[in-house]
């Protein structure tokens, strides 16, 4: 006797589209960041940007919520050490909003804790890694190509459209159960499909390979071309 197939949970992912202001060309990318972030896939560092009252506050602190415990902080610290502090007690994920104009010096400093910076106790020789994913968000960054820099690195430049779609904090506590089953869902059918699978990059994207085949596998998924869309953007000058 034939067994009957068990179905498949559905994956509904609209209702997070009404409470972060991310247009439909980057959805595919921003849920491969979610998803990398939540399982220690280095990604690019997510820059969000609009004008005033554009809904960067609200996207950034509902975006870090599904993949940090952490609150989000208030512009980037001034000194390096004051950076690496910040970094060191957070763990998967770094949001800053309200971000100042960034120095070449400062973008580079971010790039290397997204890559990770090894540590080594003079006293007994103990290392550890201090990493974590990277979001930014700022009115500096509106009106700049949606784009990246990279110098081997590339990260990723989210322009957030001004939206009419005003949601309460408590509408989107009420939705977010269902938001984050339908996340788990995803990222177990991304598992299912494999990130050791092969994908067509430019060289350039190679170190963020991990980040691209999951991002491969949810465009597989939802039927979505959000790696295409990388290849666009992902090579553009920050």
């Amino acid at each position: 006797m034939n067994t009957i197939p068990t179905p498949m949970p559905d994956i509904n992912l609209d209702s997070l589209w009404d409470h972060v202001a991310v247009p439909r060309p980057l959805r595919a990318i921003t849920l491969a960041w979610i998803l990398s972030t939540r399982n220690g896939i280095q990604a690019p560092i997510l820059l969000l940007a609009g004008g005033p009252h554009s809904g960067k506050t609200a996207t950034i602190t509902r975006l870090n919520e599904l993949v940090s415990g952490a609150k989000v902080l208030r512009g980037v610290p001034e000194r390096w050490w004051q950076l690496m502090e910040v970094f060191a007690g957070h763990e998967g994920a770094v949001a800053f909003d309200d971000v100042q104009p960034l120095s070449e010096a400062r973008r580079a400093q971010l790039v290397q804790m997204m890559r990770g910076v090894r540590l080594e106790r003079p006293s007994d020789g103990r290392r550890a890694t201090i990493r974590a994913n990277i979001m930014l968000a700022g009115e500096q960054f509106f009106g700049a190509s949606q784009g990246a820099f990279s110098d081997g690195m590339s990260t990723m430049l989210v322009l957030l459209v001004g939206s009419d779609k005003r949601t309460r904090d408590e509408h989107w506590q009420r939705e977010l159960p269902g938001i984050l089953w339908s996340l788990i869902e995803l990222d177990a059918r991304v598992a299912t499909l494999g990130t050791s699978r092969e994908v067509d990059i430019h060289p350039d994207l190679v170190p963020m390979i991990g980040f691209c085949q999951v991002l491969d596998a949810v465009d597989e998924i939802l039927g979505t071309h959000g790696l295409d869309f990388y290849h666009m953007t992902g090579l553009a000058k920050w």
